[in-house]
């Protein structure tokens, strides 16, 4: 390594299953032998037991074997992995076969897994926020925000390798305007941690391959809609499809350094995977409603195409309603909040935390102004 220091036991395993050595022998908690493959002359001992006097030593010695066997491709990997591990940052990796060798891949087909990958990362974020079978554009902000903080690594000799490292201890909010005030406390019902997507990610991708396993039994596409609170959505489940188009992917996680067995996915699997697309279409019931309330929040400062407003609604179990509008409409709410005047709009209703949102919003129009009875009859007989 190009710093002194010393990798913990945790990260020099994993650099040495990256480098291909495998455990030879070894007791649980207080060490483990290692050798490379197809040697039986050299092996390192990684010590777990801190309180042994020769901890220290043993970690030192075996950096120093690992070196003289691997050369320079050990440092790499071991500033590399050393780094990841004082940044808190976790790996995923999608590893896609190739006809071509030299872990080459047509440029259209590379293009295509980075979206994939990219897709399935955001599915798993939005489904960490609120399991659906359907996101839509719900939960855009977390899904965003988490891509924004993961890093894509470098390409390993191979197959056509796609790695993405992302912070596990980091909180990702459900809203612009409370991460802006993230330095503040704020309840845990308003973010997700790096760790709940990662979690998400594994427990959707593996249902997904259960799922299909059991379709080959019981022939239910059904059977993916049920799994929705275990992260599955259309939205990984069409990544997952379009990265196994034309040749196998497999999916592989870490989880403190310690390598989860990969998620394989094939073109077989497109067509399965096809139904259970329609499936999950099928199963989402939208509720699509008028709304009537006092603009309260206007907030076009963003870049998207879009601007953010809130609705004080005062209804029973919908008190305030968030949406977002196209820039027309937000011209018609801003106007709306000058006149003191009520803003009806129709779109797609959904609930998200405590929080009511209105997407796919169709159409906006004034009402009466703010204050005016608003109801014909007495809540109240006398």
């Amino acid at each position: 390594m190009k710093n002194n220091a010393t990798p913990t036991p945790e990260v020099l395993t994993a650099v040495l299953r990256h480098l291909g050595w495998r455990v030879d022998a070894g007791e649980s908690g207080l060490f483990e032998v290692w050798m490379p493959a197809g040697r039986d002359d050299v092996w390192v001992t990684v010590p777990f037991d801190e309180g042994r006097g020769d901890y220290e030593g043993l970690l030192e010695r075996a950096v120093g074997t690992i070196r003289a066997v691997d050369g320079n491709a050990a440092d790499e990997v071991m500033e590399r992995l050393q780094l990841i591990a004082t940044a808190g940052l976790e790996q995923t990796k999608w590893r896609k076969e190739s006809p071509v060798d030299g872990g080459l891949i047509s440029w259209t087909q590379g293009e295509a897994l980075v979206n994939a990958a990219r897709q399935q990362l955001q599915a798993a974020a939005r489904s960490a926020q609120r399991m659906r079978p359907r996101h839509g554009s719900a939960s855009a902000h977390v899904a965003s925000a988490f891509l924004d903080a993961a890093y894509m690594g470098q390409t390993e000799v191979g197959s056509f390798i796609l790695t993405a490292y992302a912070p596990v201890a980091q909180r990702f909010y459900f809203s612009r305007q409370v991460d802006q005030f993230s330095a503040h406390p704020t309840s845990a019902d308003e973010f997700v941690t790096g760790r709940d997507i990662l979690n998400t990610f594994k427990d959707g991708t593996q249902a997904v391959r259960s799922c299909l396993d059991q379709f080959r039994v019981e022939g239910r596409p059904e059977i993916f809609v049920e799994a929705v609170t275990d992260g599955i959505s259309l939205e990984l489940v069409k990544a997952l499809s379009a990265m196994a188009e034309g040749s196998a992917v497999s999916i592989s996680m870490s989880s403190d350094h310690s390598a989860v067995e990969p998620i394989v996915f094939m073109p077989v699997d497109i067509p399965v995977l096809e139904k259970a697309t329609q499936a999950l279409i099928s199963d989402v019931q939208p509720v699509v409603r008028e709304v009537t309330g006092e603009v309260t929040i206007l907030h076009a400062g963003s870049q998207l195409p879009y601007r953010t407003v809130q609705l004080q609604v005062g209804e029973r179990g919908l008190n305030v309603v968030k949406l977002h509008l196209t820039t027309e409409m937000y011209e018609m709410a801003l106007e709306a909040h000058r006149q003191k005047r009520l803003l009806t709009v129709r779109g797609r209703l959904e609930r998200e935390g405590r929080l009511w949102w209105l997407y796919d919003v169709s159409h906006a129009s004034m009402g009466r102004p703010i204050g005016e009875q608003m109801f014909t009859e007495p809540l109240f007989e006398a």
